[in-house]
């Protein structure tokens, strides 16, 4: 995790033309003439970036890859079954008080209003605890694209936050663009 003011000076540098933005560089990636990189390619190049903090999801038609992207690190994570992500790092989710608290202090600028972070990370957690357990409790080979619909469509899944949700299934043709719902939310 890089710290604000890291971030900052990295934006900073974006805005000089010291550095490409993420979205600079996912477009020469997916716009390159040529073959797509293989997932195994993605993640080796996204330990080279230096990108500001991201969430990256790449398939194909038999895995997912889910890249943790900061200026210092990138995380990958592989999978041929099944990812969620939210918006937290894999590491906050065994976080306990004590380290919660270091990062506050460290990591985030000194007089913004830091007292909602941990709270807007445990909410990310739990969102990505109910896409999960959701799916254990089903099995993979059971759930329907009508299951998956609907647990899109829940709370805590989609809140007051979400602007879109979307299944996509990179072994369908025409893109595999399955469903896509624009969220006007009314949670209780």
């Amino acid at each position: 995790m890089s710290s604000t003011f890291r971030n900052r000076l990295h934006q900073l540098s974006i805005l000089l033309g010291y550095n490409s933005s993420i979205a600079s560089q996912l477009r020469h990636i997916l716009l390159s003439p040529g073959s797509a990189p293989t997932l195994e390619e993605l993640s080796r190049r996204f330990q080279e970036y230096k990108a500001s903090s991201s969430y990256l999801t790449f398939c194909s038609p038999s895995s997912v890859l889910i890249i943790e992207n900061d200026l210092t690190s990138a995380v990958s994570h592989l999978s041929e079954e099944f990812l969620a992500v939210t918006n937290h790092d894999v590491a906050m989710e065994g976080w306990d008080p004590d380290r919660w608290q270091n990062f506050v202090k460290t990591e985030m600028t000194p007089g913004l209003d830091s007292g909602g972070v941990k709270e807007m990370m445990g909410e990310s957690i739990e969102r990505k605890e109910c896409m999960c357990t959701l799916w254990r409790e089903k099995g993979s080979r059971n759930a329907s694209i009508e299951d998956l619909k609907t647990w899109l469509r829940m709370y805590p899944v989609r809140n007051e936050c979400t602007h879109f949700s979307c299944l996509m299934d990179p072994a369908a043709s025409g893109g595999g663009l399955l469903w896509v719902e624009a969220c006007d939310v009314d949670v209780e």
